[in-house]
C-alpha cells in the first residue's frame, strides 16, 4: 500500500485506521470543547466561541458522514484516507489558530495524525500527512494570533505551563493507545502467519498422503489380481505339494499388500527432510522391487556432493512418475526406463526417459492428441488412460517443493519427463 491507487477495497488496515479516526474524532471534539470551557471559565482565556462552535459543528457533521460511510460497506477508495487526515490537520490548525496560533501549548497535537498515519503502513500517506502537519505548524508560527490577551507575563506563563501539562497528558495517552493498538495488530499478524504456516504444512502432509494413496491403490492391483488367480487355483483338486506352493505364493502376495498398506500409515512418521541423492536412491530401490521386469538404466553422477535436503513427500511423487514412464514403455512393447540427472545453475533436473511412442499414445481427457511442444505441469505426462489423479498429485507435490514437471519428446524416441528441483543449500 503506497498511495491512493494502491489502497484497495479489500485492504483491512486502512479501513481499521479509518474506524480509529472516527472514534478518535469523537474524543477530540469532546476534549477540545472541555479544554476551552476550562480555559474560558477558570483562566479567563478569550475564546472566540462563535468561530469555535462553527468549527466543532463542522467536525461533528464530517464525523457523522464518516460513520455513515463506514456502515455502507461501499467500495473503499484510497483518497478517503487522504481526505480524512487532511480534514483533521486543517480542523486542528484552525482551532489552534483561533486559540493562540503558534503560542498555543497544544500545537504538538499535530503529531497525532502522523502517528495514526504510520499505522496504515503506507509510506506515501505517512509522508503526505507529515508534510501537511509541518506546513500547518509553520503557518501557525507565521500568522499572528487573532487577538491579544491582556494579562501580565507571569499569569500568561502559568497558563502556558498548565496547557503544556495537559497537552503532555493527552499526547501520552494517545501515543500509548496507538502503541497498544499497533502491538495488538502485530500479534494478530504473527498469529495469522503462524496459522498460514500450519495450514501449509498440513496441506503438504495431505498431498503426500494423497500421492501415496494413489500409488498404493495402483500397486495393489497386481497382487490382488494374483490373489484372485490363486484363489481359483486353490478351488481345483491339487496335490499337496502344489497346494503348499500356491499357499506360499498366496502368503507372499498378502505380504506385498500388507507392506503397501503399511506405507500409508508410515507417511506421517516419515522424516520431514532427507538429502536429495539419498531420497532418489531409496525411491529407485523401492521401485526396482515393485517393477523387477523393468530394464532400468540410471545415471546420477551429477548428484554427487549434493547435500540439499528435500521433503520426504517427494518420494511418492517420484514413484508415480517412474510408473507412468514404465507403463508408457509397456504400451509400446518395451520395458526400458532411463533415469538421468544434471545440474543447471541452482537446480537439479531429474529426467525420466521412457521407450513409448511419444506423445502420440498420450491423449488428453477429451481424446485429443497432445502436441509435440514441451508441456509444463499439464496432461502430457498422463499414461494414456486420460486424466490421472496420481500424476496431478505428483505434480502438486513437486510444485509445493518449489519445483516443476514438464514433458516433451525425447530425441531418442518416447517421452522425457523433466523434474526440476531447486537447490536451496550449497553443494559440498
Amino acid at each position: 500500500m503506497t498511495g491512493p491507487s494502491s489502497l484497495s477495497s479489500d485492504s483491512a488496515q486502512p479501513l481499521l485506521t479509518l474506524r480509529s479516526l472516527f472514534w478518535l474524532r469523537h474524543f477530540a471534539v469532546l476534549a477540545q470543547l472541555t479544554t476551552m470551557v476550562v480555559a474560558d471559565r477558570w483562566l479567563a482565556y478569550p475564546i472566540p466561541w462563535p468561530t469555535i462552535t462553527y468549527v466543532l459543528l463542522l467536525t461533528a457533521a464530517f464525523n457523522f458522514y464518516t460513520g455513515w460511510w463506514l456502515r455502507q460497506a461501499a467500495p473503499f477508495k484510497g483518497w478517503r484516507l487522504y481526505l480524512q487526515f487532511g480534514f483533521d490537520i486543517a480542523q486542528l490548525a484552525l482551532v489552534l489558530y483561533h486559540t493562540g496560533a503558534g503560542q498555543n501549548p497544544f500545537v504538538s497535537l499535530l503529531l497525532l495524525p502522523i502517528a495514526l498515519a504510520l499505522l496504515t503502513g503506507s509510506t506515501r500517506l505517512t509522508f503526505t500527512v507529515l508534510v501537511a502537519a509541518v506546513l500547518a505548524y509553520l503557518l501557525l508560527l507565521a500568522l499572528p494570533p487573532p487577538f491579544h490577551w491582556h494579562v501580565d507575563h507571569e499569569q500568561m506563563m502559568a497558563v502556558h505551563l498548565y496547557g503544556m501539562w495537559i497537552n503532555f497528558v493527552v499526547t501520552a495517552l494517545a501515543m500509548a493507545a496507538f502503541g497498544l493498538q499497533l502491538l495488538r495488530q502485530l500479534r494478530e499478524h504473527e498469529t495469522r502467519i503462524r496459522q498460514a504456516r500450519e495450514r501449509a504444512l498440513r496441506d503438504e502432509r495431505l498431498v503426500a498422503l494423497g500421492t501415496q494413496a494413489a500409488q498404493v491403490a495402483h500397486q495393489l492391483g497386481t497382487p490382488l489380481n494374483t490373489l484372485l488367480l490363486l484363489a481359483d487355483e486353490l478351488r481345483q483338486p491339487l496335490a499337496d505339494s502344489e497346494r503348499l506352493q500356491l499357499l506360499a505364493e498366496l502368503d507372499k502376495q498378502i505380504e506385498h499388500c500388507r507392506k503397501w498398506l503399511n506405507s500409508l500409515r508410515s507417511v506421517r512418521d516419515q522424516e520431514d527432510s532427507i538429502e536429495l541423492p539419498k531420497l532418489i536412491q531409496e525411491t529407485l530401490e523401492q521401485w526396482r522391487w515393485y517393477r523387477p521386469q523393468a530394464e532400468l538404466s540410471v545415471e546420477l553422477s551429477a548428484l554427487d556432493g549434493i547435500r540439499t535436503k528435500v521433503s520426504s513427500s517427494l518420494a511418492p511423487a517420484l514413484l508415480n512418475l517412474f510408473n507412468n514412464a514404465f507403463e508408457a514403455s509397456q504400451r509400446n512393447g518395451q520395458c526400458q526406463v532411463r533415469i538421468t540427472a544434471r545440474r543447471e545453475a541452482d537446480q537439479v533436473v531429474l529426467s525420466i526417459h521412457d521407450a513409448g511412442s511419444g506423445f502420440a499414445d498420450r491423449p488428453d481427457s477429451s481424446g485429443a492428441v497432445l502436441s509435440s511442444k514441451p508441456v509444463i505441469g499439464g496432461k502430457a505426462g498422463l499414461s494414456g488412460s486420460g486424466l490421472g489423479i496420481g500424476i496431478h498429485l505428483a505434480n502438486a507435490s513437486i510444485e509445493r517443493l518449489g519445483g516443476s514437471v514438464s514433458w516433451q519428446h525425447d530425441a531418442g524416441g518416447g517421452t522425457r519427463t523433466d523434474i526440476q528441483l531447486p537447490l536451496t543449500g550449497p553443494a559440498e
